[in-house]
């Protein structure tokens, strides 16, 4: 997908957001919490693409929300979210580290600490 593709991805999911909030209905907890997933989504991902900023192990929560979106609005998630979902975890904005990347990590500062301590 090219960033044009996901930038329009994004466009269609805040305006569902804009659309959904200008029903005049009273919205319900459920509503404003998935509203705000995708809004938070759409906003980490433009960061993304843009500034070339990774998304924070605090706010990958936002990507997660397909399975109940489900229930909620089904053609939205399957149309839009979760492809941006996946794409997003495609480029690795998320920065997963691969575990023997930890382990060697792990490894340096257990070193450094032992130095630090002989002296």
């Amino acid at each position: 997908m090219t960033d044009d593709e996901v930038l329009l991805i994004v466009k269609k999911l805040k305006n569902f957001c804009i659309k959904e909030r200008e029903k005049g209905k009273v919205l319900t907890k459920i509503d404003m919490t998935f509203l705000g997933t995708i809004d938070n989504c759409c906003n980490l991902t433009e960061l993304g693409i843009l500034k070339n900023r990774p998304i924070g192990k605090d706010e990958e929560i936002y990507f997660r929300g397909g399975y109940h979106m489900n229930f909620w609005d089904s053609d939205t998630q399957t149309n839009l979210y979760s492809p941006l979902c996946r794409e997003v975890k495609d480029r690795n904005w998320f920065r997963e580290e691969p575990d023997w990347v930890c382990k060697i990590i792990a490894t340096v500062i257990s070193y450094i600490q032992r130095l630090i301590r002989i002296r």
